[in-house]
Order: structure tokens, then sequence, then C-alpha cells
């Protein structure tokens, strides 16, 4: 079983230019949350975009972490296969 938690910012650190799935939707100016896979573990960490709407559910890319919140864009499709 694996157990989703939080992490600290410099743990965060390690997820720029990780994909990981939207849990709760974010948008422009309101956070979300998404889950991410750090050395074999799922994190769960809030998140923000400049994208209008970003669905649960949806893959994104973590562009960078900013003050313990990951910064986050819908995934490319060809890092998705």
């Amino acid at each position: 079983l694996r157990h989703a938690s939080t992490t600290t910012t410099s743990n965060l650190e390690e997820s720029v230019g990780q994909v990981g799935r939207v849990l709760v939707p974010c948008s422009r100016g309101k956070v979300g949350k998404v889950r991410l896979v750090l050395k074999g573990q799922a994190i769960d960490a809030l998140a923000t975009t400049d994208e209008e709407e970003i669905a649960a559910g949806q893959k994104v890319l973590v562009a960078e972490v900013r003050g313990g919140v990951v910064h986050v864009a819908i995934a490319p499709e060809e890092l998705l296969t």
C-alpha cells in the first residue's frame, strides 16, 4: 500500500519537471492539489497554474516550486506516452 503525505519545500524542489495528476481542480488565481510520485512515494501538494482551468484527473507538469506550492501546466502529450 502506498501512503499519500505532505512533504517539505526542499523535497518539493525535486518535483520540478515531474508529471503529476490533479486531485483538486486548479485555475488562474485558484489553488488546487496535485499528486506526485517522488522517490517511489505518493506526495500531495498544493498547486497553482497560469492555465484557465485544469480539471481533476488531468496530468500536469511541474514547472517550478513557489513558497512550498508547485506551479503546474497541462502536461504535453509527448510526456505521457
